[in-house]
């Protein structure tokens, strides 16, 4: 199913989101709290961050749990991002597994991250989705899962001239069309970054969505960041992201948008 968190703010450490706090990503591999499907995330950690002198984004990703990982323990505490969105990942079953299936994704300069599942991607949907991309960008695809796919569709609706929040919405009235189209649900909570910006989903279709939390103006030990997590990484006042909404999150302000069906048509 996975677990994704993301910050902006002032320079973080990776380990900031994957092991210092006390429901880390870390936990949540072992002892999620409120994840819809499955017990587990060990599939997987990942992590995309820009550097606080401004450099462009780098990736990590490991097909190891973030505590049998002995790279990721070393780095984590060292590399630094003023942008930081990671995960660990709970592969859906029938879906591929290796590092290109972990999550987030580094494409064209965004991170992207997909918490969730397409129902039917091996019965007709994702064959589907696929149609809906160019030959060029699925050529790129260095593996096909249900949230590679999603990543790709997003991705190219930013290339295509879709600011961040228009080709989250676009993305997902293409991904709900297919999936009502075929009678099959989905949970489509996706986070994209640029470094600059983050946007944020919690969507689903024909079901209950996956939790989404945001923590603004955080304490110790984010002092000035801003927080957006699969659940609460320590004991601090987060606030739930309501379904059908997206969430935007620059240096200046964190907004929520109800996600209408202008925004997805």
């Amino acid at each position: 199913m996975c677990r994704l968190a993301a910050y902006l703010g002032p320079g973080l450490p990776l380990s900031g989101l994957i092991s210092d706090p006390p429901h880390s990503l870390s936990r949540q591999a072992y002892a999620p709290r409120e994840q819809l499907h499955g017990n587990v995330n060990v599939d997987g950690t990942g992590a995309v961050w820009w550097p606080a002198d401004r450099g462009e984004a780098m990736r990590y990703a490991s097909e190891s749990t973030p505590w049998a990982d002995p790279n990721l323990a070393h780095l984590a505490p060292r590399l630094t991002g003023r942008m930081v969105v990671a995960a660990v990942r709970g592969a859906t079953p029938g879906m591929p597994g290796g590092r290109g299936a972990v999550a987030p994704f580094l494409i064209d300069g965004l991170a992207i991250a997909h918490n969730g599942w397409v129902g039917g991607f091996r019965d007709g949907v994702g064959a589907d989705l696929l149609r809906a991309l160019p030959a060029e960008r699925i050529a790129r695809l260095e593996v096909v899962t249900d949230s590679t796919v999603l990543a790709a569709l997003l991705a190219e609706a930013v290339a295509t001239g879709a600011d961040l929040r228009a080709a989250v919405a676009d993305t997902l009235a293409v991904v709900r069309a297919i999936v009502q189209t075929h009678g099959q649900t989905a949970t489509l909570n996706l986070v994209v970054a640029d470094g600059d910006q983050l946007v944020a989903s919690r969507a689903s279709v024909a079901g209950l969505c996956n939790s989404l939390y945001v923590l603004q103006d955080a304490g110790a030990p984010w002092d000035g960041g801003t927080l957006v997590a699969s659940e609460p990484l320590d004991d601090q006042p987060w606030r739930a992201v309501p379904p059908d909404h997206l969430l935007t999150v620059t240096p200046q302000r964190c907004r929520a948008h109800p996600l209408t069906p202008e925004m997805t048509t």
